[in-house]
This record gives structure tokens, C-alpha cells and sequence, in this order.
């Protein structure tokens, strides 16, 4: 039921680019009731398990490599600058929300649309 809801949303509206949604996308999310417009964005099993679950679960693979090499990063970086546990959780949160957000997209192009995604960000 919710796939199928977030599906007719992203055949409604045109291509999403980069991280800009079309003008259209931003009327039709704001016509939207905000438990809606959560479901529709955001998957919150990519946020909390991140790329296990968008790996093992969604199949999609590259996307998952992807996740685990901007955390492996992220925590070089935070090792080398030696920067508080609290700067590099901030970190691990965006990472993990940036994802969260482009899951459904993902998923909706490889198994709605049949496309071969690649490395896409």
C-alpha cells in the first residue's frame, strides 16, 4: 500500500534531479497532509539501519557501498581533525538522513521505471 502511494507520486510529478525536486513537486508536496508527505519522502528503515537495509533489503547495491564508504569517511575525517563524538554523530545523522531521503527515489527508478541506476547519488 505505501509503495504503491509513493510510486503514483513519483509518476505524477516530473524526474527528480540531484538533490532539486521540480516546481511541481514542491505544489503537489505542499498540497500534501504532513504524515503523507513523511511517507513519501522519507524512508525511515534506510535512516535507522542505513546500508543494510537499502543493501540487503531494497537490492540496491551500489547505493549501499556508497553509504558505507561516506560513513567510513566520515569517520576518517573525524579521526585525522580529531573532532568531538558530537560533530561526528552529526555526521552519521546527516549521512544517514541524505539517504533516508533518497531511498524511495532509488527504488521507485530501479524497480518501477526497470532503470540501471548505477553509482547515482
Amino acid at each position: 500500500m505505501e509503495i504503491e502511494k509513493r510510486f503514483a507520486f513519483f509518476d505524477s510529478v516530473p524526474p527528480v534531479r540531484m538533490f532539486k525536486g521540480s516546481p511541481e513537486m514542491a505544489a503537489r508536496l505542499k498540497a500534501m497532509p504532513w504524515k503523507e508527505r513523511l511517507l513519501v519522502l522519507n524512508n525511515w528503515f534506510a535512516f535507522f539501519f542505513t546500508f543494510i537495509y537499502v543493501g540487503f533489503f531494497l537490492k540496491l547495491w551500489k547505493q549501499a557501498l556508497m553509504i558505507f564508504g561516506l560513513a567510513m569517511l566520515a569517520g576518517v575525517i573525524g579521526a585525522i581533525f580529531d573532532l568531538s563524538d558530537n560533530v561526528i554523530r552529526a555526521l552519521g545523522f546527516s549521512i544517514s538522513y541524505l539517504f533516508s531521503l533518497r531511498a524511495n527515489y532509488w527504488y521507485y527508478l530501479s524497480k518501477a521505471k526497470g532503470k540501471n541506476i548505477g553509482w547515482m547519488l
